[in-house]
């Protein structure tokens, strides 16, 4: 009994917690997913690393587009709609970007973006099966993972330091549970000298010395927490899903009227009927998008 006891409380605690080598890095919709993703984004730092990971998500795309898009230079295709795409990826990269300046870390803020880049990266793979065959896009997928861009790694830099950031917060706080979860051991955790892993052995040894009703308390506490926390979200959710589209139109409206001189004026018309066509249909949210160009699944 004690062991089954020892196994839900870590595993209570661990859903307090991010773990670094696990941490999901994708981007949007109004699914279970997403609402699972804004679980952490009850305080700034928590919200700034799924910002930090759309960010992300938006870049590889962009630099995807950019790299095919020279790969086509040569040939006859016409990519008047990747370039379009790809213009208003960039515009939805300076809005998130444009988030961390206005601390605008709001969940509202996070399911907007993300349903914009869901709806482009869609485009985006749909696109690049108009102009290459499966195979011409495996080669493009191929070269693209051993590109090496300064700005993707001092994201992934920022986001692992966020993270631990947030993991040493959520420490902090289960810390007087545990006496041997000392301020030191948080320390090292902080510094990168020690792995969640070995933070997480640390509690079950910790709960081993317990007694059952000591254990039976801090798993009722942990999980109570937990759940007043996912209920707070899930109100956030309801909000931000209640003025959804008066918001889309809004932002659509913005970036209509706000597309940069340097985009080439048939890229600019085709980036106009696009949105134009995205502010009349209107558009439910969408699923998330991976990392890879002409690819499915998770980043």
């Amino acid at each position: 009994m004690k062991k089954i006891m020892t196994m839900v409380l870590v595993l209570t605690l661990v859903s307090s917690i991010i773990p670094y080598a696990l941490a999901d890095e994708t981007a949007p919709s109004i699914d279970p997913e997403t609402v699972r993703e804004v679980q952490i984004m009850g305080n700034s730092t928590g919200a700034e690393i799924r910002l930090l990971q759309l960010e992300k998500v938006v870049t590889i795309h962009i630099v995807q587009g950019e790299n095919l898009l020279l790969l086509l230079a040569n040939e006859t295709d016409d990519t008047t709609s990747l370039e379009a795409t790809l213009a208003q990826l960039e515009l939805v990269l300076n809005e998130i970007q444009s988030a961390y300046e206005n601390d605008s870390f709001s969940i509202e803020t996070f399911i907007d973006l993300k349903t914009d880049a869901t709806t482009l990266v869609t485009d985006f793979r749909t696109t690049i099966h108009t102009l290459v065959d499966n195979e011409t896009a495996k080669t493009v997928r191929n070269q693209i993972q051993n590109i090496t861009n300064m700005t993707i790694e001092e994201l992934n830099l920022r986001i692992q330091s966020r993270i631990r950031e947030y993991n040493n917060h959520q420490l902090q706080l289960i810390q007087g549970l545990f006496v041997s979860l000392n301020e030191s051991l948080i320390a090292e955790y902080r510094n990168g000298n020690y792995s969640l892993g070995e933070i997480q052995q640390n509690i079950s040894e910790a709960a081993q010395n317990m007694s059952t009703d000591e254990l039976y308390e801090i798993t009722l506490e942990i999980k109570e927490k937990n759940i007043n926390r996912a209920a707070q979200v899930q109100q956030q959710v309801t909000d931000a899903v209640e003025g959804f589209q008066q918001r889309r139109q809004e932002r659509l409206e913005n970036r209509l009227n706000n597309i940069p001189e340097g985009v080439k004026d048939f890229v600019k018309e085709k980036m106009k009927q696009s949105m134009m066509d995205a502010m009349n249909n209107g558009n439910d949210f969408g699923g998330k998008p991976d990392d890879t160009p002409g690819g499915g699944g998770r980043p």
